[in-house]
């Protein structure tokens, strides 16, 4: 049995990154008892003054530790909202762009107010919206003889329905 990683002996360092694992209140814990030793005489009373050095570096450790952990979950809520902003930016361009074809197949999503279509998987004009991001292919069963269901996505749904003029040359 391997047991208690903490109680294992530092062997190399993927003991080290393991421990840096631990769940996000260890290193709470541990900075708030930190702290609190180094804000009164209890080092003192517990004879531990000339390890203050040490504590004061395991503080700072944890800190920093919390410190990053808190801007790496800010960093990840940040970096899927730009990429959900640039993305709908992308295909709201695109929406703007359509060919006649394009907008054929689009006006069968909106027209029916159905979010699922059905299209012959060699169709260029359906590959291209795939490849765009407008809809994408949801099944691979064959609803006949090589058609496949597509569904419009939701940015794309949203848009058409409240931009019903970018679907209107006809």
């Amino acid at each position: 049995m391997q047991g208690d990683l903490a109680m294992q002996p530092l062997k190399d360092w993927t003991s080290v990154l393991e421990w840096l694992k631990r769940p996000f209140f260890a290193f709470v814990s541990t900075g708030v008892l930190c702290g609190i030793l180094l804000s009164n005489d209890a080092l003192s009373w517990l004879g531990l003054e000339r390890f203050r050095w040490i504590i004061a570096a395991l503080f700072l450790f944890s800190i920093c530790v919390l410190f990053s952990q808190i801007l790496a979950v800010i960093w990840g809520f940040l970096s899927k909202w730009i990429q959900r902003r640039d993305v709908a930016a992308s295909c709201r361009k695109r929406l703007n762009q359509l060919t006649h074809n394009e907008k054929l197949i689009l006006k069968g999503y909106i027209d029916g107010q159905t979010r699922t279509q059905n299209f012959d998987i060699g169709d260029g004009t359906v590959a291209t919206l795939v490849q765009a991001g407008i809809i994408s292919r949801v099944s691979n069963v064959s609803q006949g003889p090589l058609r496949f269901p597509y569904n419009i996505t939701d940015f794309a749904w949203d848009y058409l329905n409240e931009n019903p003029g970018v679907l209107a040359d006809f």
